[in-house]
């Protein structure tokens, strides 16, 4: 949750905030599609307000990580190595 994700930040300054994006909606649109959990109208409101999370989260400029999920080991592997850059720094 975006908003969450602010109140952390603000709180916890030095917290490490990764927002995890999808690779772009069309990706976003089939992953939903897939999972068949929900009908189209559903999908589709959950995509416009994912794009509008996005935006609001890029807006607030408090995530210090953007993560491309379009593959998941190498999403994984890169949220590590910020981590443990991180710890480093600390």
């Amino acid at each position: 949750d975006v908003q969450g994700g602010v109140q952390i930040k603000r709180t916890y300054p030095d917290a490490l905030a990764i927002l995890v994006l999808p690779p772009q909606a069309d990706a976003l649109r089939e992953r939903l599609a897939k999972r068949g959990t929900e009908s189209d109208e559903e999908a589709e409101r959950r995509l416009d307000k994912a794009q509008r999370e996005i935006a609001t989260a890029r807006q607030a400029g408090c995530y210090d990580l953007e993560v491309i999920n379009d593959r998941l080991e190498p999403a994984i592997e890169r949220v590590i190595e910020w981590v443990e850059a991180r710890r480093k720094q600390v």
